[in-house]
């Protein structure tokens, strides 16, 4: 994936935590995403070795080709 495709791909996510520079969503909600950018994020994941326990949120951002894997243990809590 290159970064234009990204920056597609990300604009025409509907889920998540919208801000002005990113967008925030669960790794619960990876269903709803299209699938190429899904199995982008994965291989991301999976090259970096970052198994699905270390991370529960993804930050993509908006203006960039660039991703956050993140851990909030306590995200369904709070």
């Amino acid at each position: 994936m290159d970064e234009q495709a990204f920056l597609t791909q990300v604009k025409s996510i509907e889920i998540g935590k919208h801000l002005p520079e990113a967008i925030y969503f669960h790794k619960d909600s990876f269903d709803t995403i299209d699938g190429v950018l899904r199995d982008f994020l994965i291989r991301i994941s999976t090259a970096i070795k970052l198994t699905t326990d270390e991370w529960n949120v993804v930050k993509l951002y908006k203006r960039s080709f660039r991703i956050s894997f993140l851990n909030y243990p306590s995200f369904f809590d709070e």
